[in-house]
């Protein structure tokens, strides 16, 4: 086996691992939630509204969170339902409806928000901050990189 095919397990391997965190941490605030039995996708867009300041949209929420439009219209039907989110008609352009939280969002996101911290506290054991620190320099020079590659494919192969 040549050292690109073992390169390529490898980040391979750490993409389902991020993949598997990923899930493991909207169970983990899912469980924190229960009483409100709001599915992980209802959880990842709350989490991801919460850091955009509140506010976005729901294209941006689809790129972001990689769910279906279908998907997303769907939860935040669901959402609003709830009280959680609204959505209004943009000043600047009237086809753009952007999302906000809602006053009534402000508590579930606090105890999301807080099983996050707990969440990454508990992954964290026995990690020190080199080893983090090269940790993120890697995954977001390989998110740069990847989005470099969605804006154009034969740019990446130019390097």
């Amino acid at each position: 086996m040549g050292e690109d095919s073992l390169s390529i397990q490898r980040v391979s391997g750490f993409f389902s691992l991020l993949f598997g965190m990923s899930k493991a941490h909207l169970d983990y605030c899912a469980r924190a939630v229960a009483d409100l039995r709001l599915p992980r996708s209802h959880i990842a867009i709350l989490l991801a509204l919460a850091g955009d300041s509140g506010e976005t949209t729901a294209n941006s929420l689809c790129q972001r969170l990689h769910l279906t439009k279908g998907r997303v219209s769907q939860a935040l039907d669901a959402l609003a339902a709830k009280g959680f989110v609204t959505a209004s008609v943009s000043v600047q352009d009237r086809r753009v409806h952007p999302i906000s939280l809602t006053a009534e969002a402000t508590a579930t996101i606090a105890r999301l928000e807080e099983a996050t911290r707990v969440f990454i506290q508990e992954i964290m054991v026995d990690i020190d901050g080199e080893e983090m620190a090269a940790a993120c320099h890697v995954t977001q020079q390989m998110y740069q990189n990847m989005q470099k590659l969605q804006d154009d494919p034969l740019k990446m192969k130019d390097q």
